[in-house]
C-alpha cells in the first residue's frame, strides 16, 4: 500500500494536496491523515 498517493494533489501526485499538507509541503496535516487513514480501512476491509 503506498500511503503516499492518498494525500496526493493529483496535479502532481509528487506532491501533498494543499488540503492536506501542514504548510512544509512534507508532512500531512490532520485532514491529510484522515485519508490514509481512510485508505488504510479500504485495504483491510477489502482483505487485501
Amino acid at each position: 500500500m503506498d500511503l503516499r498517493r492518498a494525500p496526493a494533489d493529483s496535479a502532481d501526485p509528487d506532491r501533498l494536496h494543499p488540503a492536506y499538507d501542514v504548510g512544509d509541503h512534507l508532512h500531512p496535516n490532520g485532514g491529510g491523515h484522515a485519508v490514509m487513514a481512510e485508505a488504510v480501512a479500504d485495504v483491510l476491509q477489502a482483505g487485501q
